[in-house]
């Protein structure tokens, strides 16, 4: 068997023609499913390899996790060819050069290596500062605005229907917790719990009904996976000449289309300083992007609001299941206020319920 950077080598060369002087791991993917390399030519820039190679699963184990994973590397690879190219320069992403099949469940991507242009990049689980957040929050507007009337001919479906798909596009619903990718998150909420209402009443379902819903202004495509991990920087010095105002965001397995607050929410929970979440300094946040979508004119701020507060009810929804990170005590302080609200959940459900 071959050496993994020679596998690399020979995936790279099949890919461009030209065979790499040299590629060396630098991380293996979530739940062992592949390895990225970085990939050095003779020539030109370097390169990142991102090589899908998932584990075998016999039949009675091929479950959702898996399926879940396999459709969003398809997903990402769809959104690198064939939706990337059209992002204008105020929303930078790695330049995609080439993909293939490997396989009969593998995948080769082969993009841009960004960290010569947007050197910085966060450790996983990191936090940013108030100036990184407030690009992050600039970029996100401006992917949003970009793809806000996007239709997609061919949308991913949930990891049931997984085997009636053939590829080819975009997360039907998008977002890391997309319900119908996370019923083992839901099942695994103790009924004990506090947050088993999210389970025991239909919560879930209604949340996921509000921000599906096609004909709510705000629906767009979503990065789906935003969190300081996924995004690089320029230094300070470099970022005032940049047309994105200095930040990159890549990693695109969960983009799908939902309403922009989706991807808000996971971001500011997990990433942000804590402070940029107390009362006044989440509102301003929340007020900058949305003043960048159009303003009044775009949403009356109250829908906006209520937008907002459905996105983080169903953040703390996966939240609950999956075990809770980040901005854990603003998430459940906001989550419980929320549940708490006279009226509130049984005129959600009335109208939003399945």
């Amino acid at each position: 068997m071959k050496r993994d950077p020679d596998r690399a080598s020979d995936l790279v060369e099949k890919l461009i023609g030209e065979r790499p002087t040299h590629c060396a791991r630098l991380k293996t993917l979530w739940a062992g499913y592949g390895t990225i390399y970085s990939v050095t030519l003779k020539r030109g820039p370097s390169l990142i390899l991102k090589h899908i190679d998932p584990p075998d699963i016999l039949g009675e184990d091929h479950d959702e996790s898996d399926a879940r994973k396999l459709l969003s590397y398809a997903v990402e690879e769809h959104f690198y060819s064939r939706l990337s190219n059209r992002l204008p320069a105020q929303c930078p992403v790695p330049k995609y050069i080439a993909s293939c099949k490997d396989g009969e469940r593998g995948l080769a991507l082969l993009m841009q290596n960004v960290k010569q242009d947007y050197p910085i990049l966060a450790e996983a689980r990191g936090e940013l500062t108030e100036e990184q957040t407030m690009q992050a929050i600039h970029w996100l507007a401006r992917f949003h605005q970009h793809f806000e009337h996007h239709q997609d001919a061919e949308p991913c479906p949930t990891p049931a229907a997984a085997s009636q798909w053939c590829g080819g596009g975009v997360w039907k619903r998008g977002g890391y917790s997309y319900l119908s990718t996370r019923l083992e998150e839901l099942a695994a909420i103790p009924a004990s719990s506090e947050w088993a209402v999210f389970r025991d009443t239909g919560l879930a379902e209604a949340l996921d009904n509000f921000l599906s819903a096609p004909d709510q202004v705000g629906r767009t495509l979503l990065h789906g996976d935003v969190k300081a991990a996924n995004l690089a920087f320029k230094h300070p010095k470099d970022a005032a000449q940049d047309p994105s105002g200095g930040v990159l965001a890549y990693d695109f397995q969960y983009t799908g289309f939902s309403l922009g607050v989706t991807d808000l929410a996971k971001f500011l929970q997990s990433s942000v300083p804590s402070g940029l979440l107390s009362p006044g300094n989440e509102e301003r946040v929340l007020r900058k992007y949305h003043e960048l979508r159009g303003g009044e004119a775009w949403l009356p701020w109250p829908l906006f609001w209520e937008q907002w507060e459905v996105a983080i009810l169903d953040w703390a929804r996966f939240m609950a299941g999956w075990g809770w990170w980040g901005n854990e005590r603003w998430l459940k302080q906001r989550a419980r206020e929320l549940l708490r609200r006279p009226g509130w959940q049984a005129d959600f459900l009335k109208k939003w319920a399945s």
